[in-house]
């Protein structure tokens, strides 16, 4: 995500601009009155894992004509976690990452499953985008946005995200013109 004098930088617009423009997007309930760990899984739940997690896997299934199911993310059994108390989800002495879960299981997969190292797969965007001309071409990319990239200090999301909104901006004034 980017901050607000970010936002404001990329898109060329004054920062109380786009904290006007933020001010109109509402959550579905209220997350100031949410534990920190709650809101933490809120954010994950609705911004990550719908906007990204998702999606993508969506994509993924659907190019290899798969129908993937969430079970975990059945609206009911949503609903009973997101109300189970903090101290309870968050043990503070565990060491075992989602703890309820493999408390849920335990006794039914073997320890090799639910006491191994977290394994993600990730596509190597950061290696891809790193020589893409399209990246250097300041028509389309602020440089000052490429070379963050380039030092690391901006990860490839960021880097598309620019990318898109310049983009679009050069496609809609392209239209204009006819």
């Amino acid at each position: 995500m980017f901050a607000v004098p970010e936002i404001a930088q990329i898109l060329n617009i004054a920062e109380k601009d786009v904290v006007k423009e933020l001010s109109t997007y509402s959550f579905q309930e209220k997350i100031t009155t949410l534990h920190p760990k709650n809101r933490a899984s809120y954010f994950e739940t609705t911004l990550f894992m719908q906007g990204q997690l998702l999606k993508d896997s969506d994509t993924q299934s659907m190019w290899h004509s798969l129908e993937l199911r969430v079970p975990f993310l059945d609206r009911d059994l949503m609903d009973f976690v997101n109300n189970v108390q903090v101290d309870i989800k968050f043990p503070k002495n565990s060491s075992v990452p989602k703890t309820l879960l493999v408390e849920a299981f335990k006794d039914i997969l073997p320890e090799a499953i639910w006491n191994r190292p977290k394994k993600g797969f990730t596509f190597p965007f950061e290696n891809w985008f790193q020589d893409m001309q399209v990246f250097q071409n300041a028509t389309y990319m602020p440089q000052w946005v490429y070379q963050k990239f380039k030092k690391g200090d901006f990860n490839f999301s960021r880097l598309w995200s620019v990318f898109l909104s310049n983009s679009s901006k050069k496609l809609h004034t392209l239209s204009q013109l006819n």
